[in-house]
């Protein structure tokens, strides 16, 4: 974090995620007086408290109201439509290299089981585990999804693809 452009820039309030800022820089940013509010969601369906909390700090609750019922619409009408199908196997690619993906203890985990998938790295409790393709084969996916798009896509993403015709291909 650049503390002097943040402190040149006088917010009244700091956003920070408990596991993607470093510690030290927002316990800085706290003694130098400034108010941040630090989440860290690791539930889906507490999203809609953490915008709720988030609207009051910002004094825009009327403005997320809407937001919360729709993202709390949004997941039932979810839940209801996946959580009777047989889950789809799924591999979640966050990099590259080293290839990581993401474990149990996330919110894509939760995402994944939503829309009616199983992500294969579930039982693994990091974050952002690093794992290997042997491990990714054994684990055997249906479908491996990775994001990224416009200019902040990653290159490697134009090879998932050919990867994972590649697999399937040899697989028969």
């Amino acid at each position: 974090m650049d503390l002097e452009r943040i402190l040149e820039l006088e917010p009244d309030l700091i956003l920070a995620w408990k596991s993607g800022n470093p510690r030290a820089s927002v316990a800085r940013l706290r003694e130098l007086g400034l108010t941040v509010y630090t989440a860290e969601p690791k539930k889906l369906e507490t999203i809609a408290a953490y915008v709720k909390k988030l609207s009051m700090l910002a004094g825009t609750e009327s403005e997320a109201a809407d937001a919360i019922e729709l993202f709390e619409k949004t997941y039932e009408e979810l839940r209801n439509q996946f959580s009777h199908k047989s889950p789809v196997k799924t591999f979640y690619q966050v990099w590259d290299v080293p290839l990581m993906t993401s474990g149990g203890n996330e919110l894509i985990n939760d995402i994944i089981n939503l829309c009616g998938g199983q992500n294969i790295f579930s039982d693994l409790q990091l974050l952002a585990p690093k794992v290997s393709v042997e491990a990714v084969l054994v684990r055997n996916p249906e479908v491996i999804i990775a994001s990224g798009m416009d200019i902040e896509r990653p290159e490697w993403l134009e090879n998932v693809e050919a990867v994972a015709k590649s697999y399937c291909c040899k697989k028969g």
